[in-house]
């Protein structure tokens, strides 16, 4: 789950939903970034599932007690994740291999920094299943498949960045994005490191230092969960009672 808050909500949003809108935004840079690439469909398809192991967890929030909040992709404890993300790439494998080696990396990478054993054996497992996967792709080398894991990244970075800032507010960063957008290394051609991120208005976010495309927009669906309701109800009861509202969200490109 991905959580905004304010006085009087959580601001919710189901990961599976975000890594769709993440799928719609790399998009419009496929000829750019994917031009005449034969795996050019797989790579999208990893950025639209990469979250696909939270659909069902996140239908039914858990309250995080310590932090009285509903826990979030953040702060959700790490062997819950190795669950997820195990969940996600066995689903995704079933239906397109490569795309889930490409999620194993992609998640891996975020848990590199545990030293708790069974995250390591989780580590090493989805190494070998990525071993084992690239095995029927001889034609991806190392370069190949860092510059597609790189383009599963930026989608996610992206996406988060709306999910992850109010609309029309620019004051107010998320830790993330202090510097703005971060540009894996692979793609960054003009050595810039961030891409600049700011909003127009409540429907418009302006993005620089990224080739030129034309606007777009993609569509936002979002719960406005009361803490009021939580508090007589529980999370879950709130959460299910909160129908989901869709926001419309434009692209324009310096």
């Amino acid at each position: 789950m991905i959580v905004r808050e304010t006085d009087q909500h959580f601001i919710c949003i189901e990961q599976n939903h975000h890594a769709h809108v993440a799928k719609q935004i790399i998009s419009q840079w496929k000829s750019y970034f994917l031009a005449e690439d034969p795996l050019a469909e797989d790579v999208l398809y990893a950025v639209e599932q990469h979250d696909v192991g939270w659909h069902f967890f996140d239908k039914q929030p858990i309250w995080n007690d310590n932090k009285n909040h509903p826990y979030t992709f953040i702060d959700l404890p790490v062997l819950l994740k190795t669950v997820l993300y195990t969940n996600g790439v066995d689903i995704v494998e079933r239906r397109n291999p490569y795309a889930a080696a490409l999620c194993s990396a992609h998640y891996t990478k975020f848990l590199q920094k545990y030293e708790i054993k069974e995250v390591q054996q989780y580590i090493e497992k989805e190494e070998l299943r990525r071993k084992n996967i690239l095995q029927a792709y001889p034609e991806v080398d190392e370069a190949t498949f860092a510059k597609h894991l790189a383009l599963v990244q930026l989608a996610d970075n992206i996406s988060l960045y709306i999910c992850l800032h109010e609309a029309g507010e620019n004051l107010l960063k998320h830790r993330y994005f202090k510097n703005g957008i971060y540009i894996p290394d692979v793609l960054d051609k003009n050595k810039v490191k961030f891409i600049s991120a700011h909003w127009t208005n409540e429907n418009t976010l302006q993005l620089g230092n990224i080739e030129r495309v034309q606007s777009f927009s993609v569509y936002l669906q979002e719960r406005f969960v009361s803490k009021k309701l939580i508090n007589e109800d529980g999370i879950l009861a709130s959460y299910e009672q909160t129908s989901p509202t869709t926001k419309k969200i434009q692209f324009n490109i310096l």
